[in-house]
Parts: C-alpha cells; structure tokens; sequence
C-alpha cells in the first residue's frame, strides 16, 4: 500500500506535457530562453549605448578641436593630421578585431577592448596638454571604431534574431548614432558657458 502511494506520487510529479517533456524540463527551458532574452536585450542596450556616445562624440570633437588648437598655439596643419588619424586607427583595426573576432568566435572581448580604447581616447583629448596628445586620443578612437564591423557581425551571426529583424535592429543602431551626431552640439553649447 506504502509502495503504491510512492509511485502514484512520483507518476504525479512528473507528468508529461503535450509535448512529451516532463513539466519541469518545459520550466527549465522556459526560465532558460528567459534568461537568454534577457542577456540578448541587455546587449542591445550596451551596443546602442555604444553607437549613441560614437555619434556624441563625433558632434562634439569637430566643433572643439579648432578651439584646443588654439589654446595649444598648434599649427592649423594639425586638424587634417588629427582627422587623418581617427581614420588611421579605423583602417588599422577593423580587420584586426574581425579576424580575432573569428577566431575567438565571439565578439565580447573585441568589443569590450574597443570600449576601453575609446574611453582612453577621449579621456586623452579632455586632459590633453598639447597637440600631439590630440593626435594619439583621435587615434585610440579611430582603433575603437573598428569594433563596430564586429558589432555588427555579432547581430547577422545571432541565430536568435529572426532574419527578418536583423535589418530593422542595424537601421535602429545607425538611427541611434544619428541621434548621438544630432545631440552632440548641446553638449557643446553647455561646454562654452561652462568654459566661461
């Protein structure tokens, strides 16, 4: 009698659902596609984090440069060198990060080492003391901007975005950079009345 009560109990617990998984494995899947949408929109938001403050700070390095160069005594020669090298850092890591990025097979670490040049790039242009303190910020966020091919990648490659949204989620990140690029010279106008 003890016997039959433990194994109706047991046939009770595990019942099978319309699929033919036992409950708890559907709630196991269940709590794990959560946790996986979950880490999917928490990476959204950092990569349109990351495309936001590329626009920002494209709006408001332009504006600015001229205004250090002068408070540097720089030769006006040095905005063209300047420029050239945000474009010389892009150029040189954009197949670096992809490559490693392949090789890795994921891009996390790539994105994450292009975050931190970019935040040591723009931390080298506020502190900078001299022109050529303005040419190695623009060129560690030139080598920033090369993670973003590798952002990119990331989405086409994600086999949990359905093909028919990945185009609308690379729109949305362009939108956002856009937006960044929009905003960028109200931090400008905010700077000068501080500056003053």
């Amino acid at each position: 009698d003890t016997i039959s009560r433990i194994v109706s109990s047991k046939k009770s617990t595990s019942k099978l659902t319309d699929s033919g998984y036992p409950d708890d494995v559907m709630k196991e899947q269940l709590i794990e596609e959560k946790r996986q949408k979950f880490k999917w929109n928490i990476a959204i938001w950092c990569m349109s984090l990351r495309f936001l403050l590329d626009g920002l700070e494209y709006a408001i390095i332009i504006p600015t440069l001229y205004g250090f160069l002068q408070k540097m005594n720089a030769d006006v020669k040095f905005l063209g060198i300047i420029s050239a090298s945000y474009a010389i850092g892009g150029f040189i890591a954009a197949p670096v990060f992809g490559k490693v990025s392949d090789m890795i097979g994921s891009g996390r670490l790539t994105i994450v080492a292009g975050c931190l040049l970019s935040v040591m790039g723009n931390l080298t242009y506020f502190f900078g003391q001299n022109q050529w303190h303005l040419v190695l910020a623009r060129l560690f966020c030139g080598l920033s901007s090369g993670v973003e091919p590798v952002i990119l990648g990331d989405i086409g490659r994600n086999e949990k975005i359905k093909e028919s949204k990945r185009t609308s989620l690379f729109n949305m990140l362009f939108t956002i950079r856009q937006l960044g690029i929009l905003f960028g010279p109200v931090f400008v106008i905010l700077f000068n009345f501080v500056d003053r």
